[in-house]
């Protein structure tokens, strides 16, 4: 892999956006990775659907659980995001509060670490509540569910998905990105963002540290906030190694490889 510094890296990458040419040309003979097995789910997710639409992610690190949310139609008001061992309509069980969010324009989207839990097995849904009570609620989706869910919330089932982070401090706010594959169609980058800051997503096929690689994928993003998603047809999921936020000024973020709903390898 010729020796490119950065700068250059993202000019090649802006010029091919440039001349409609956003993708790069899978290796001959690429394959779709198989879709991941766990036997202990350490992952958990929740779909909200109706006046409030959004996507949360859930996944437990060493120091709490890490909660990946983007969010649109909320109220103009402090809303709490609430994890509770009931399910949606239930009564009883316990909760406890991920976290305090601040919409800008009924839209948020961030990621962040909470040590207010330690486990995703346990919650039986999410909740938003604001200073009025509750605004929605949505079921949690768990690695051990039936893989039928894929047909009742599509929008949920990945066989594998890449989730740039980044931890300045305690959290990201702004963007959430995603490059999401549901078993035998071909992978999707999907942008949710409240910032008009980042105008561009570079895919690399190398981890920051080692530069961000070569560019696999080049998506513009449209002017405004909201949600986007492209799909990367030739894209091998399993080679995406960074990406790179391009907008007033750059910012590299390694990918990771996850699945919120597992399913088992055929």
């Amino acid at each position: 892999m010729p020796d490119r510094s950065p700068a250059r890296r993202l000019a090649a990458a802006l010029f091919l956006a440039a001349t409609l040419l956003p993708l790069a040309a899978a290796p001959a003979g690429a394959m779709t990775p198989s879709l991941v097995t766990t036997t202990q789910p350490e992952y958990a997710g929740a779909v909200l659907r109706g006046e409030v639409e959004g996507l949360f992610l859930l996944d437990e690190r060493p120091d709490g659980i890490r909660v990946a949310v983007q969010l649109s139609g909320l109220p103009s008001t402090v809303v709490r995001i609430v994890a509770a061992t009931a399910r949606c309509g239930q009564v009883g069980g316990s909760s406890v509060r991920l976290g305090i969010i601040r919409p800008i324009a009924g839209r948020f989207a961030a990621i962040w670490v909470t040590t207010q839990a330690d486990a995703v097995d346990p919650i039986g849904s999410l909740r938003l509540v604001g200073r009025s009570g509750l605004i929605a609620c949505a079921n949690t989706i768990h690695g051990q569910e039936d893989a039928d869910v894929c047909e009742t919330v599509p929008d949920a089932c990945y066989g594998e998905m890449v989730l740039p982070e980044r931890m300045d401090g305690k959290v990201l706010r702004g963007i959430l990105a995603r490059v999401t594959q549901r078993d035998g169609e071909p992978p999707r980058i999907v942008i949710h963002r409240v910032s008009p800051e980042t105008g561009w997503v570079i895919l690399g096929d190398a981890p920051c540290s080692a530069g961000g690689g070569e560019p696999l994928a080049t998506v513009e993003l449209p002017k405004g906030v909201g949600g986007t998603a492209r799909t990367l047809r030739g894209l091998v999921l399993g080679e995406v190694g960074s990406f790179w936020l391009v907008g007033s000024g750059t910012h590299c973020v390694d990918a990771e490889l996850q699945a919120l709903v597992w399913a088992p390898v055929p």
